[in-house]
């Protein structure tokens, strides 16, 4: 019984430290980059822009340095990426500099 039961918490033990020791420095999550490091950012090599064309509705201050422009009626003139169905219903809130 006590070799099953230190083969296994041997085992665990060996897991344990290899899922901790094996780190990916290239995934490192936003909590962790400091601002002193550049982060690790992959490009493709034929990158592609999203295009939409939409009817603004409203352009409001929100305070002495920003403005908030409120877009709707968002139609994709080109979307690779296919991120316009997050903001197709109800539109889409672009917060811009006043400069």
């Amino acid at each position: 019984m006590k070799v099953i039961f230190s083969c296994l918490l041997a085992t665990g033990l060996l897991f344990l430290l290899t899922g901790c020791g094996s780190k990916d420095e290239s995934l490192e999550s936003i909590d962790s980059i400091s601002a002193e490091t550049p982060a690790k950012i992959s490009h493709s090599s034929t990158e592609e822009q999203s295009v939409f064309q939409g009817d603004i509705e409203s352009i409001t201050e929100s305070d002495e340095t920003t403005i908030q422009i409120k877009v709707v009626n968002v139609k994709e003139i080109e979307d690779p990426e296919n991120i316009g169905t997050s903001f197709s219903n109800d539109g889409v809130t672009l917060n811009a500099s006043n400069e």
